[in-house]
């Protein structure tokens, strides 16, 4: 059983700062890693990667935590008939402080 307890220092307003990177796997998916350099935690619930055009080419769901300075990666997989791009994505991640938009640019494998 896991549970985790977060306090909030009281004398200043903490804020979660996401900084991204990632680069693609030979399989295809896109390793994804978020650092925190804020002086909060953040969750996750949902993270899509898009390229050029409508719609996500990949969704990675499902509750997780960055905590303030550190950082955590998730394996993002092609949605079925989609491919992640190799250079650069946008991400939407749907975060406990709202929506994320941030461009990413991969790193070459």
């Amino acid at each position: 059983l896991s549970l985790p307890v977060f306090v909030d220092a009281a004398t200043t307003k903490a804020v979660p700062q996401l900084a991204w990177s990632g680069a693609v796997d030979a399989d295809g998916s896109l390793v994804l890693v978020a650092t925190n350099t804020g002086t909060k935690h953040v969750q996750m619930r949902t993270v899509d990667v898009m390229h050029d055009g409508p719609g996500a080419d990949g969704r990675h769901a499902g509750l997780w935590y960055v905590l303030s300075g550190q950082r955590r990666s998730v394996k993002v997989a092609p949605l079925p008939g989609r491919a992640i791009a190799t250079d650069r994505v946008r991400i939407h991640a749907d975060t406990d402080a709202g929506i994320v938009a941030a461009d990413v640019v991969l790193d070459p494998r």
